[in-house]
């Protein structure tokens, strides 16, 4: 329904809060909550959530 909303969050997020540490990422074939539940979220997805954490230590 809103293609681009979670893209168009994060760039409001970055403009109207720059002292937030927040990154986008797109990943073809997920949505919203694929990113956590989808099929291969765990092949697909959690490595890169763990490297934004894991440079942030």
């Amino acid at each position: 329904m809103w293609l681009d909303s979670q893209k168009l969050c994060h760039e409001a997020l970055a403009r109207s809060q720059p002292q937030l540490d927040v990154e986008y990422r797109e990943i073809p074939g997920y949505g919203h909550l694929d990113t956590f539940f989808g099929r291969a979220a765990a092949l697909d997805v959690y490595g890169h959530i763990l490297d934004f954490v894991g440079r942030r230590r």
